[in-house]
């Protein structure tokens, strides 16, 4: 549609700038609220059905691309051909559709546009596609749920499983360091008791062998006694000590 809906066709053709109060589309212009009345009163235009400006604004591109009139004649269109799907003035007719067969009044046409059964049509088709859309959405949002509820609940077992595992892992390593500490005490006993029994082996090697540096010094019959007594005790602590040495290897 050629002039802006802004302001008033009839003004700006009197470089007056007024902003549009209705739409006319026949016109294919904005009227003002004083160039309204004029509209209404004029012959040629007193039958053309005006639209509130508001309203007229809310309609879709595409509508409002829509031409009442031709721009290669600059006649309005009346006619519409079916075989070319196109609206025709009457120059339009005799020179590019004189040989088309299926041509209707587009006033017709249009009038019947709200009860006709392509509008009709239509309407059940975006109605079926809405609710086919609305179903497809519920789907989704209803499986993400689900999959939001199972990854709760797969977490949840996942969390329980670690805390098992962490519970039985304490306990293992409260059991092997148990054992440890009995370990090492045990060990510790058997340490002490060897130094005290080493300790008094120790102690009575150097005290025979004190006594035998003594006794060399005085050759009396009484010293070879003491000296075999001695040696077997010595054997006997050497045997002992062996033992201990190869445990300990």
């Amino acid at each position: 549609m050629s002039s802006s809906p802004s302001f008033c066709g009839i003004c700006d053709i009197r470089h007056i700038s007024k902003p549009s109060e209705v739409w006319c589309p026949d016109c294919e212009e904005g009227l003002c609220a004083e160039c309204i009345e004029y509209h209404s009163l004029v012959k040629l235009s007193r039958g053309h059905i005006t639209i509130p400006i508001a309203e007229y604004r809310k309609l879709p591109s595409y509508v409002l691309e829509i031409k009442e009139h031709c721009s290669e004649h600059n006649g309005k269109f009346q006619l519409f051909c079916n075989e070319h799907g196109c609206p025709c003035c009457g120059i339009c007719i005799m020179e590019n559709h004189s040989e088309c067969s299926d041509v209707a009044i587009l006033e017709n046409i249009v009038k019947d546009v709200k009860t006709s059964d392509v509008s009709n049509e239509i309407e059940q088709l975006i109605n079926e596609m809405t609710e086919i859309i609305c179903k497809i959405r519920q789907n989704r949002e209803t499986n993400s749920s689900a999959v939001r509820e199972q990854k709760i609940i797969i977490e949840n077992e996942i969390r329980e499983f670690r805390t098992k595992i962490n519970n039985h892992l304490d306990k293992l390593q409260e059991h092997l360091m148990k054992e440890l500490t009995e370990a090492e005490k045990h060990i510790t006993e058997e340490t002490r008791d060897l130094m005290v029994s080493l300790d008094e082996k120790q102690k009575k090697l150097s005290e025979h062998q004190t006594n035998i540096v003594n006794i060399k010094k005085v050759c009396i019959r009484p010293t070879n006694i003491y000296c075999r007594k001695n040696n077997r005790e010595t054997r006997r602590n050497s045997r002992h000590v062996s033992t201990v040495n190869n445990q300990q290897r």
